[in-house]
């Protein structure tokens, strides 16, 4: 079958819809989503060693052309990537309690998180450090240092924590759209049955964008960061109460 026919073929499904806990089903845009969200970080992330941007680990020659088209991607891959993980999350919570939701979170996000800081990250960290000549030495003097000398972070691996705090501590918010998907949906056809009303939904990216962007550099350690925990947080709340839930594809 082709990808086009695919997708035509696919049944979205919701909380309203009674085949949603079917396990014969498969939301394959769901699956393409993702696979295009983290196919593109993969090119960013490959590219930022090519611009100016003070990446970790920096080619000696600079690509201007590549610029323009990494600007653009900047604009829409986190929004991407967590609204395709609202939509994870929605698919992930169904019926199931909040305790086994919590669990399934736990094993998905944290454990993944830990074994990343301890296994995946100390590689980067450390040719980042003999790039930058903060450190020299093996790999395996590296180690220990990184563990017990304060270095331990989570790199590029920041978006777990932050969906796992978005899991545990918006629960009872998931719960409370789970629980009232009729009045949502209502209200979803109500702002998507004209042009004009979907300025509302402007209306908290305006309030995150004036009040925020100045306010919180870019740090992604969760605890000084408001403006992008805001801003991703409304962009998973987007794929948790996506309206295409509520069609047939």
């Amino acid at each position: 079958m082709s990808f086009p026919k695919v997708l035509l073929n696919t049944r979205v499904l919701s909380f309203m819809n009674p085949d949603f806990h079917s396990p014969n089903y498969r939301l394959f845009y769901v699956d393409w989503l993702r696979v295009i969200a983290f196919t593109l970080l993969i090119f960013y992330h490959t590219g930022l060693v090519f611009v100016d941007w003070g990446y970790h680990i920096q080619n000696n020659q600079f690509s201007e052309s590549m610029k323009l088209p990494m600007l653009f991607l900047n604009q829409w891959r986190l929004p991407l990537l967590f609204f395709v993980s609202g939509l994870g999350v929605r698919f992930a919570l169904g019926k199931r309690s909040s305790g086994t939701f919590i669990r399934e979170r736990f094993i998905r996000l944290f454990v993944p998180l830990v074994v990343g800081v301890l296994f995946i990250v100390p590689p980067q960290v450390y040719y980042e450090s003999l790039y930058r000549r903060q450190f020299e030495g093996s790999y395996i003097t590296f180690y220990p240092m990184y563990i017990l000398g304060g270095k331990l972070t989570w790199n590029h691996l920041w978006f777990l924590p932050y969906l796992l705090v978005y899991s545990l501590g918006a629960l009872p918010f998931f719960l409370f759209v789970r629980s009232r998907m009729t009045g949502v949906k209502r209200i979803l056809d109500w702002l998507f049955n004209s042009p004009a009303k979907l300025i509302l939904l402007l209306i908290p990216l305006v309030v995150i964008e004036v009040t925020l962007r100045n306010a919180f550099p870019d740090t992604r350690n969760l605890i000084n960061d408001g403006y992008n925990f805001c801003f991703l947080f409304l962009c998973l709340s987007a794929g948790l109460l996506n309206r295409f839930g509520c069609k047939v594809a």
